[in-house]
């Protein structure tokens, strides 16, 4: 039923499948060579934790205060708290999954920080949509340039701080945002692919998403492939992940080390 949602597109997508192909997109940008992009994402939960912490601080004086003592978002943004995680102060783009639930519909944000904008990428189409949108990325565009006060962001020296972008705002000032094909437009983005508009075939897009996730997984299983940036040094700087010690026991198909590289290779097609 899980890989048959996706193929036939019988329901909509679940947390599960959000999560699981984002998980496998962050793996993707550091196993993949082919991939020079920096980016992250979050997962499902993420969107539920800042909708929360809007309600939170709503009639607050003093945001920073507030979400400080709440560790759990400053985590994820730092490069922790989720799995194959980068912290937001080495990325150009952090994926954001957002669940609309009255439409029950997904549409993907795009935290861009070369421009200081949240770009939108969504196939829904009625008379509310641009309402609809708007109110579902307003806990993003309010509340994570606080959380970015609380972080080394302001230190980074790759971005352009005296643009117009940043130069005509305050830094709490709320992200500018413009407005699924969510998964198939995201591996398109990343690996700076033009994506199809005119010959975009959905049906062959679910079955590649499909054999994706079922070749990863299966990869996953028979090679005892473990992925590096699952371990997390969560004491030195920025979730910066450690390499696994893997013992060189010989099973079938040739060693850890063979197996592990062959799964890379699946990781990376």
């Amino acid at each position: 039923m899980w890989f048959h949602t996706i193929e036939y597109g019988s329901n909509p997508l679940s947390n599960s499948h959000v999560d699981v192909f984002f998980y496998y997109l962050r793996n993707v940008s550091k196993h993949n060579p082919k991939c020079d992009m920096k980016f992250t994402s979050t997962n499902s939960k993420f969107q539920k934790k800042m909708v929360a912490m809007l309600s939170k601080v709503a009639q607050s004086d003093n945001i920073e205060s507030e979400i400080n003592a709440k560790q759990d978002i400053i985590e994820i943004i730092r490069g922790r708290g989720i799995s194959c995680n980068t912290s937001w102060c080495l990325v150009d783009f952090v994926f954001l999954p957002t669940w609309l639930p009255e439409e029950k519909h997904w549409l993907l944000a795009t935290l861009s920080f070369d421009d200081r904008a949240i770009h939108i990428y969504n196939t829904m189409a009625n008379d509310d949509a641009e309402l609809i949108v708007k109110k579902a990325l307003l806990p993003f565009c309010k509340l994570l340039l606080h959380y970015l006060l609380l972080t080394e962001f302001y230190e980074r020296s790759d971005i352009d701080f005296t643009s117009k972008f940043y130069s005509e705002k305050s830094k709490t000032d709320c992200f500018r945002h413009s407005g699924t094909y969510m998964m198939s437009i995201d591996k398109y983005f990343v690996m700076r692919k033009r994506f199809p508009k005119e010959s975009f075939d959905l049906d062959a897009h679910r079955s590649r998403i499909v054999f994706s996730f079922y070749s990863y997984g299966m990869s996953k299983q028979i090679y005892a492939y473990d992925s590096e940036s699952e371990c997390v040094d969560h004491v030195a700087g920025h979730g910066k992940a450690l390499p696994k010690r893997t013992s060189p026991k010989k099973r079938r198909g040739g060693n850890v080390m063979t197996r592990k590289r062959k799964a890379e290779e699946v990781v990376g097609k």
